[in-house]
């Protein structure tokens, strides 16, 4: 099962225990986004790719995709599939296109999966990894975890084998790791993109600890986790990918969860916004599908 594929299921056990008001409240929120043309907006009032796939995500997880949605989307993304993408976006193409495969019980041709090769190589720097746009001058941890998480979803295990994770693995900085190369404050989405990447490639052999202990103490006394330790307030987003690696590492090298699950309840049930949705942190004023994704999942 690809990393995305069980992911998903581990979200999906836990968002089946929402009780099925809650579960009609996010689906009226997710569609509440919808645009005429089968993209979903995010803060703005025009359709974006990005929080598309999240809305899309959110939605798979609800059950709340019908025939005349289904059909809207799949006409939204063969309008977007020949632009130019930064690489989160041609994640985004790449995860919407395979929840209408899903849902239709049909596959990507050898086409489809040539093509999005050919994309990702776009992407790819000398050090063998790969960047956010065609424009930078260094790879992006998170962009390589992206490519890895997107071939697998591809079959294409053989792209996925040639990442050199030596590069990776020097980006470790304070237990934690950077974004670019050049960078020498760990982060915690980075680093959760990291761990990520090492259990697409089942990197069992790797000592943990220090990872570990870098998410663990990015976990506040509000419950939810920073996002770097200079800054003071906690997020959804930070708090989401600290989670998914903690478990992660778990899985890994057997290290177990050490996070605060109920502080860390109690922190999203903090930001869940009247409308249905979640704001992304503490003071913030609008929801959006992408934290309101990142809220549904850590309810449980």
């Amino acid at each position: 099962m690809s990393y995305i594929a069980e992911l998903t299921a581990r979200l999906l056990a836990g968002v089946s225990l929402l009780s099925g008001e809650r579960r009609e409240s996010l689906k009226r929120y997710f569609l509440s986004a919808l645009m005429p043309d089968g993209s979903f907006r995010g803060r703005g009032q025009t359709g974006d790719l990005y929080y598309t796939s999240f809305a899309l995500r959110g939605l798979f997880l609800l059950g709340g995709i019908d025939n005349l949605l289904l059909q809207k989307i799949t006409a939204y993304i063969e309008n977007v599939k020949q632009r130019q993408l930064n690489a989160a976006d041609l994640t985004s193409l790449l995860m919407s296109e395979s929840i209408v495969h899903l849902l239709r019980n049909t596959v990507f041709t050898d086409e489809d999966i040539d093509c999005y090769a050919v994309r990702w190589a776009a992407y790819r720097q000398a050090d063998g990894c790969f960047a956010s746009s065609v424009n930078s001058a260094y790879s992006s941890t998170y962009a390589t975890f992206l490519a890895a998480a997107s071939f697998e979803l591809l079959g294409r295990s053989d792209l996925c084998g040639a990442i050199p994770l030596e590069t990776i693995m020097r980006r470790q900085q304070n237990g934690g790791f950077t974004e670019l190369p050049p960078l020498r404050e760990s982060g915690t989405n980075p680093t959760a993109a990291a761990v990520a990447l090492f259990r697409i490639r089942q990197e069992s052999h790797y000592d943990y600890a220090a990872a570990r202990t870098f998410l663990q103490q990015r976990q506040l006394l509000s419950g939810g986790f920073q996002a770097h330790r200079r800054i003071p307030a906690a997020d959804l987003l930070s708090t989401f990918s600290a989670t998914a690696a903690l478990n992660d590492i778990a899985v890994l090298d057997s290290g177990g969860n050490k996070t605060d699950d109920m502080n860390v309840r109690h922190f999203v049930n903090a930001l869940r916004c009247p409308d249905g949705g979640y704001y992304a942190y503490t003071g913030d004023t609008r929801s959006d599908v992408e934290y309101t994704f990142y809220g549904m999942a850590l309810e449980n």
